[in-house]
């Protein structure tokens, strides 16, 4: 799998300022006006800088401007835009001096405020969960927004909590406010159905992260529409979902209550330990020692490495898997080889450009009719010299990200010798960023990063899309943003954040962060996130999945690899309910680029071994064997 490695703190390098004398080579230091910037999105200010000599006095000298592109943009007169919300700074370079101020970019207040209700119409003596999504002028979620809910006949329909208590037959308006925002609905109460409320009983014992349906009746039928009981949980850990659905993340006896119609009703469930019977065992390692390993993909009995601050692709003989062999190499005008893909049914393979002396990056396509030997069969740059950054391939179609322009270009590559650009999509934001790209039976996945997942038609999701004309479905954000990696797998994207310090440095540990986002997509038009998997003090990175075992393995950058099941339904924190297989810590001593520092970067499944590239040491292969069965080293 070719997935994305970077764009953490890429930073946008303002031009030199005309007409100044030349003399970079005496500034000592340099003040930046104003000292700090607090602006709301949308928001321009204009910083101007001095440079000084040793002795104090003023050098006329052009001045580079810089920001993150995680929060706005600054040019080369010093006018910076706010753009998207954080905390970063602008930095002023001339010679070898350079300042920084901090930057603080503030949301715009709400502007928009959409309803998110199970029902309108409710039954008497039901709850309603309270759910609605704030928006600003610019179409932005205001994750931070103070929602705040009223109800013009409260005897009818109450606001308690986060709930709508519906208290007898009758009409009221439900209404959302967030500042100067509002949106209200009409809410119609009707009787209250009779019976006697019963829940579903586990069959046994349940294991932690087992969901367990509780189903709830009313004389021994369904719960009619509109009618919503109230949980509680006692327990160690445990939650119930809106819907019924009932998860425990540590083992231990729970009590369910339900509560309706005036009356409520209690059922025990106890829950075991999560087992399991498998673990890493290591096949072989591929150290390699001249550069960070960025990226993988595997086929037949080659793989084939990205690199990151290096200008070669890497091919290794995997042939036999205990001993893989380095056999030649690609060496192209690049800074970075973040991503490398392959058709071997159409006996091509694409990699991507970063950081080429000449700005023209684009991508490179391979051909490996000899696999261990592939040569260059053509470059293509014309519609994206702002660099690649990753890629996904359906058929001879080359789904790519463009670094300069932040969408999503569709190149044709049947003509290998002259492949030509023939669909492209962008999200409306002139501060977006487009991470990576994943398509499966005819749909897309974009990480849009702090825009969050957008899912599109590509031909398979019946909304007029087609494989090189995109139509838009849904998409969801999240408060974490760095939305930078999504996998679909049964009615689940399974979606990754990439979070890196402002200081990291690839040859120190990286104290990354970002954990998994499940999202459950079995109404696409309308993704949920239910569940997570976060491993505490580290960094998500790349995934693959295995339909079969129902097994995901992660590269968790410094926590290594990890092995996940995700079997049955999930909801709630897959970490804490222990459904972590194995983990295996993929550092290495010597001959690699970085000893004894962990930072898993991309895994991939092939015929039972998983192989996985590490940046720092380079390219590992395991299988998973039964407990126990690992020869002891």
């Amino acid at each position: 799998m070719a997935r994305a490695f970077g764009s953490f703190l890429v930073l946008s390098l303002a031009a030199a300022v005309p007409g100044l004398a030349q003399d970079a080579s005496a500034v000592s230091r340099i003040e930046i006006t104003p000292a700090s910037v607090d602006v709301a999105i949308g928001d321009t200010v204009r910083l101007s800088a001095m440079a000084y000599d040793a002795a104090g006095n003023r050098v006329e000298v052009p001045i580079q401007w810089l920001t993150s592109y995680e929060v706005g943009r600054i040019d080369s007169t010093g006018a910076f835009v706010g753009l998207a919300i954080g905390e970063r700074v602008i930095i002023a370079n001339a010679g070898n001096a350079s300042a920084t101020v901090p930057v603080s970019v503030r949301p715009l207040p709400p502007a928009e405020i959409e309803l998110s209700l199970a029902a309108t119409h409710l039954t008497a003596t039901s709850w309603l969960p309270l759910e609605a999504h704030a928006f600003d002028a610019g179409g932005r979620r205001a994750f931070t927004a103070d929602i705040r809910w009223s109800s013009s006949d409260p005897s009818v329909a109450e606001v308690v909590g986060g709930y709508l208590a519906a208290r007898r037959p009758g009409s009221t308006t439900l209404t959302a406010r967030a500042g100067e925002a509002s949106a209200s609905a009409e809410i119609v109460v009707t009787a209250a159905p009779s019976g006697d409320l019963l829940l579903a009983v586990p069959d046994g014992g349940i294991r932690a992260g087992d969901v367990h349906r509780l189903d709830p009746t009313l004389g021994g039928r369904p719960l009619p529409a509109g009618a919503f009981p109230r949980y509680s949980v006692a327990g160690p850990a445990g939650r119930v979902f809106g819907d019924g659905a009932f998860v425990a993340e540590e083992p231990g006896d729970y009590v369910v209550t339900a509560e309706f119609g005036g009356a409520s009703v209690d059922v025990p469930i106890h829950v075991e330990p999560r087992e399991h019977d498998l673990e890493f065992e290591l096949v072989g390692h591929g150290g390699v020692a001249t550069a960070h390993t960025a990226d993988l993909w595997v086929w037949g009995d080659v793989a084939y490495l990205g690199t990151f601050m290096d200008d070669k692709l890497r091919v290794f003989d995997i042939s036999d898997p205990a001993n893989p062999v380095l056999t030649d190499s690609i060496q192209v005008d690049a800074r970075r080889i973040n991503d490398v893909m392959a058709n071997p049914e159409k006996g091509f393979a694409i990699m991507t450009r970063e950081g080429a002396s000449n700005r023209v990056n684009g991508i490179v396509v391979l051909d490996i009719s000899d696999p261990l030997h592939p040569t260059i069969a053509s470059e293509y740059t014309e519609t994206v010299p702002g660099g690649v950054h990753t890629t996904w391939i359906v058929g001879e179609l080359v789904y790519l990200t463009h670094n300069g322009t932040g969408d999503m270009r569709i190149i044709d590559v049947s003509d290998r010798a002259n492949p030509r650009e023939v669909g492209r999509w962008g999200i409306e934001n002139p501060n977006r960023v487009l991470h990576d790209i994943f398509v499966k039976d005819g749909i897309a996945y974009l990480s849009y990063w702090d825009d969050g997942l957008v899912i599109l038609d590509v031909g398979g999701a019946g909304k007029g899309g087609t494989p090189t004309a995109p139509v838009f479905v849904s998409r969801i954000y999240y408060p974490e943003g760095n939305t930078h990696t999504a996998w679909r797998w049964k009615d689940y994207v399974f979606v990754g954040d990439e979070i890196f310090p402002e200081d990291w440095d690839m040859d120190r540990p990286i104290a990354a962060r970002g954990y998994i986002h499940v999202i459950d997509v079995s109404d696409l038009e309308h993704p949920v996130e239910v569940a997570k998997y976060e491993v505490p003090e580290a960094g998500a990175h790349n995934i693959w999945i295995d339909d079969e075992d129902e097994t995901l393995y992660l590269a968790y950058y410094q926590a290594g690899l990890r092995a996940l099941d995700v079997s049955g339904e999930l909801r709630g924190d897959l970490y804490a309910q222990g459904r972590e297989i194995d983990r295996y810590d993929t550092s290495a001593a010597e001959g690699v680029a970085l000893p004894n520092v962990p930072f898993a970067a991309t895994v991939m499944l092939k015929d039972g071994e998983i192989y996985t590239v590490d940046l720092n040491s380079g390219l590992w292969i395991h299988r998973m064997v039964p407990t126990g069965d690992r020869p002891i080293s």
